[in-house]
């Protein structure tokens, strides 16, 4: 049989599989050697689609092609399932991140009507009812301020994931410094020491790699040691042609190793009674502003002693 008689009338691209075939050993004999992919009938009428090689040889003056094909059915059928798979994830995140933005928007106003009310009724009426009263709404207060900064977080958590804007190449130490001016009144509350490297140009996004230093060491400050100065030091290394890793460090309280992993997660918290003030959304937005850029980030932590943050990004000085 000829592998004509073993094909079907038509291969996947529409085109009728004998003017295909003759398509296909004119390339090979006009360049020399071809290669590409074929659709064939098994036994049972299924369909088992092949790599093929076509190379011409001569033998005793006779030119002839040698051809060799090889089964990659299953790899074809595992490449659309998993295509299938991540098209449903990406529609399926899509859908999550749009019902989490309208969602916090659309709590934004009678969230604010509430927390107003309650500060009329914490102003009006505070002393002129007995002392339960002014603690409870003191708490409702609170805590609808909690939950406005909760929202807030988590529209900015929306955002990074619906941010579309092309990556470009970035100074990463104009981007510390303008972090550094938004945390001036925290380093200079807390007498902190910043120590600073020579940074990189990455690809990246200004406002959101502005956010991923302001957050890290907004962090260490956060969570500084009682009996010590902060000293915070922000660096980067090299660690290949196109990939820079940096640094983050402080000299705070430290976080103990079976927490390394829970605080790049959503509102987790390690101690959710402190004073500290936050929502515990900043370490999970961090996680999502580096893997947006195409990176990792991870950390090393010794508590009692300080904790090291380190990401990756793409170096930017080529594309600049």
């Amino acid at each position: 049989m000829t592998p004509f008689q073993i094909a079907p009338e038509f291969q996947p691209d529409g085109r009728r599989s004998a003017d295909a075939a003759l398509d296909l050993i004119a390339q090979a004999h006009s360049t020399g050697f071809h290669r590409f992919e074929w659709t064939f009938l098994n036994g049972e009428g299924g369909k088992v689609i092949v790599d093929v090689s076509l190379m011409p040889i001569t033998i005793k003056g006779q030119v002839m092609l040698y051809a060799t094909w090889r089964d990659i059915t299953e790899r074809k059928e595992a490449e659309q399932k998993y295509k299938e798979l991540n098209g449903w994830l990406a529609r399926s995140n899509a859908d999550l991140e749009q019902f989490a933005y309208v969602a916090s928007h659309d709590l934004q106003t009678p969230l604010r009507n509430i927390v107003r009310y309650a500060q009329l009724l914490e102003h009006r009426y505070k002393n002129r009812l007995d002392a339960d009263a002014d603690v409870f709404i003191g708490f409702v207060v609170d805590s609808g301020k909690h939950m406005t900064r909760l929202i807030n977080d988590l529209l900015e958590f929306s955002r990074v994931s619906r941010q579309s804007e092309p990556l470009k190449p970035i100074s990463a130490g104009e981007a510390l410094a303008q972090a550094l001016k938004n945390l001036d009144l925290e380093l200079v509350t807390t007498g902190a020491e910043v120590k600073v490297g020579d940074l990189p140009t990455v690809v990246a996004d200004q406002t959101y790699l502005v956010s991923l230093f302001q957050n890290l060491l907004g962090n260490g400050l956060k969570y500084r040691a009682p009996d010590r100065k902060p000293v915070l030091s922000v660096s980067a290394e090299r660690v290949s042609f196109d990939s820079w890793r940096f640094s983050v460090a402080d000299n705070g309280i430290g976080i103990e190793p079976q927490y390394h992993d829970k605080i790049f997660e959503i509102f987790q918290r390690l101690d959710p009674a402190s004073n500290a003030e936050g929502t515990g959304i900043g370490l999970t937005l961090c996680r999502r502003i580096v893997h947006r850029f195409g990176g990792n980030i991870w950390l090393k932590s010794e508590p009692g002693t300080g904790t090291t943050f380190f990401f990756s990004l793409r170096d930017g000085s080529a594309a600049a």
